[in-house]
């Protein structure tokens, strides 16, 4: 009798989310949260770029050993760590686990800071890359809980905004406490001592993040989970489900899964070397390149991730079910096209110009990525699903990007002034390949758009 009531309970309730949705305020509040939790994240994760010169010139590392630290040390512990943080996802409370996450990723962000050798610096960085690992998927969880689907894009939109914000706080802000660190004879910090400037710009951009982690728990709800109607709503679906799933939509996750973090390649390696680049090539300094590019290309980046999220809910609305992937596969190419055409400009204001262009189409690949996987994505398998994605850019996109570069210039190039044509060489082959697969990928997309619609 009491099982039979819990039933009927559960599945009024589950009815109930299928035609309610949270207060819209509250809604957007939440993305508000998340937003600031993606800032902080991509600022701890960037903000390594803007001081691998004198990182390179304390520790005597190679660009080889740099690529290591910023590609594979935080993109395969990102990797590794995404699938269980998926899995986790579906069963525990995500705003739990965003909060243990980026307690974790802003204090190893810290521990950076107090790295005296290439070990060190390594597994510190990995350690920012494990907490980092639980952001997308449950951030994606959660807003598809939070907002409807003919919302969602436009969420979408402003949530991977606060990337382009955090680029654009590390390179703006950043650049102004890299220049006024410099600036001082000497650095002593309470409890820790005299530190190098880059070893004080990592702590003080690290130890925010754990203010911002105590009010996502104090003031975030976790909502009720959507998308069925029966009593196995709130229950993540089986792993026999998962894989029949994953097997009639495969064709769909190899190519959007795979295309799309090959056309976010590029510009992950341009955001990781992008003030070197400049520093070498065109002789600015990484304070210089720092601020110049984030009043250019960190604005138009911005303005880019929310420009994709509301041309694909317009175009949804009208009727176009592929339009979310097509501003994806549209985004990829922009970025790819305009950032080689900035590496071989002669002087340094037309390769700003170029990677301003480039910057407004850097985050909307990442943008309609995850409102893609919302709309093929089962809700009791999409953390999962989210982890997957996650897994296959931190293994593409973060991993062997930065690496790649920094192997490059090594060994093919053998001169690290020739960094630009080693971020060209790498933006051709990855941005043609994604290019390539997402448009393989547009008639199983549409068919699993069609599949899911069926369903709701």
């Amino acid at each position: 009798m009491n099982v039979a009531v819990a039933n009927t309970n559960h599945t009024a309730a589950a009815s109930a989310s299928a035609t309610s949705w949270p207060n819209p305020a509250y809604a957007w509040y939440v993305i508000v949260l998340l937003n600031l939790s993606y800032l902080v994240a991509f600022a701890d994760r960037i903000i390594l770029g803007l001081l691998i010169v004198p990182i390179q010139n304390n520790l005597n590392l190679s660009d080889t050993e740099i690529g290591l630290i910023s590609g594979i040390a935080f993109g395969v512990s990102y990797t590794v760590f995404a699938l269980p943080a998926g899995y986790i996802g579906d069963r525990w409370s995500r705003r739990n686990l965003i909060v243990v996450g980026m307690t974790l990723w802003s204090l190893m962000t810290a521990a950076c800071g107090l790295a005296t050798n290439f070990i060190q610096l390594f597994l510190a960085r990995a350690g920012v890359g494990i907490g980092e690992a639980v952001l997308h998927p449950a951030s994606t969880s959660l807003i598809g809980d939070y907002f409807p689907p003919q919302r969602r894009a436009r969420a979408f939109g402003l949530y991977i905004m606060a990337g382009a914000a955090g680029a654009t706080f590390a390179f703006l802000v950043g650049g102004k406490i890299v220049q006024w660190l410099r600036s001082l004879d000497e650095i002593t910090l309470p409890l820790i001592g005299p530190v190098e400037a880059w070893q004080a710009t990592f702590i003080i951009v690290g130890l925010p993040g754990v203010l911002l982690a105590g009010l996502i728990y104090f003031t975030m709800r976790e909502p009720e989970r959507r998308g069925a109607v029966h009593a196995k709503a709130a229950t993540s679906a089986s792993w026999p489900e998962f894989r029949v799933f994953m097997r009639s939509n495969w064709r769909t996750f190899v190519c959007q899964g795979i295309g799309a973090p090959l056309l976010l390649t590029g510009g992950y390696s341009l955001m990781n070397w992008l003030p070197t680049m400049f520093e070498r090539v065109h002789g600015w300094d990484a304070a210089q390149t720092s601020i110049t590019y984030g009043l250019t290309g960190g604005i138009a980046s911005i303005l880019g991730a929310v420009a994709s999220g509301m041309i694909a809910d317009a175009a949804r609305a009208r009727g176009a079910k592929v339009a979310t992937y097509l501003t994806c596969l549209i985004g990829g190419i922009g970025l790819n096209v305009f950032g080689c055409i900035a590496m071989v400009m002669p002087t340094p204001q037309l390769a700003m110009a170029g990677m301003t262009a480039a910057s407004f189409f850097l985050l909307m690949p990442a943008v309609t990525s995850l409102a893609c996987i919302n709309e093929i994505s089962p809700n009791r398998m999409r953390a999962r699903i989210g982890a997957i994605y996650t897994f296959l850019v931190g293994l593409i996109t973060n991993s062997l990007g930065p690496f790649g570069v920094g192997l490059i210039t090594d060994h093919v190039f053998g001169d690290q002034n020739a960094i630009n044509l080693s971020l060209l060489t790498l933006m051709s082959i990855t941005g043609t390949a994604g290019a390539v697969l997402m448009i393989v990928g547009i008639k199983s997309y549409r068919r699993s758009v069609g599949q899911a619609n069926a369903n709701d």
